[in-house]
């Protein structure tokens, strides 16, 4: 009875690790990537963005010149379906669970544009935005510089690097290091579940 049972267990879990471990050795090796040039709409005046994990650098546009997306989405097998409108922004939605798929791109904004930026575990870069930013990423590294606006920073994990920021601050990370340099924000809340908090060369600190 021991060994039935035992093959009962066994025979499943072993099928099911040998078809895993061959549909991953088959996403691994279909790999494409196709080229994005979009004109990002606004949405009720600020700049949306949603990625299911690829990498974003964001950097201040020119006056009169819309929001500009250009960059390379990645993939494995199943092409991901990619959009932009007026109300998701961005949405790049990924129809495989097994191997690669994510948006590495630049996103140009215009002066004085809000930021919302999603994405699921990505990194992002973001220097020189003066309106208020909202940064979400489950898990990446988000490095913010040269804001005087407010911020809202939320990493899953990810380190978060800020410098030259003077707006009313809030940074979470749920075990992530908060390195802050140059800040002179009259409030700072943060969070870092955890992970080391650095402040250096800043004024009128609160954490």
């Amino acid at each position: 009875p021991g060994r039935w049972i035992t093959l009962m267990i066994g025979v499943p879990v072993a099928l099911v690790l040998i078809v895993g471990g061959a549909l991953s050795l088959v996403a691994n090796i279909g790999t494409a990537s196709y080229q994005v040039d979009r004109t990002i709409p606004l949405d009720h005046g600020r700049v949306v963005a949603d990625d299911d994990g690829g990498d974003l650098t964001v950097h201040h546009g020119q006056p009169g010149i819309a929001a500009r997306l250009t960059g390379t989405v990645q993939y494995s097998l199943i092409r991901p379906h990619f959009t932009v409108n007026s109300s998701a922004g961005i949405s790049l939605h990924c129809g495989l669970f097994l191997g690669n798929c994510g948006l590495s791109a630049t996103l140009s904004v215009p002066p004085r544009t809000p930021l919302d930026l999603n994405t699921g575990g990505g990194n992002m870069h973001i220097s020189g935005i003066q309106s208020a930013v909202t940064l979400d990423s489950a898990g990446g590294d988000v490095s913010l510089s040269g804001s005087g606006s407010a911020a809202t920073v939320d990493s899953g994990g990810g380190n978060l690097s800020l410098s030259g920021l003077g707006g009313i601050l809030k940074f979470t990370t749920d075990g992530g290091d908060v390195d802050g340099s140059d800040l002179t924000s009259p409030s700072v809340t943060t969070d870092a579940g955890g992970g080391n908090v650095a402040d250096r060369k800043s004024t009128r600190l609160n954490s």
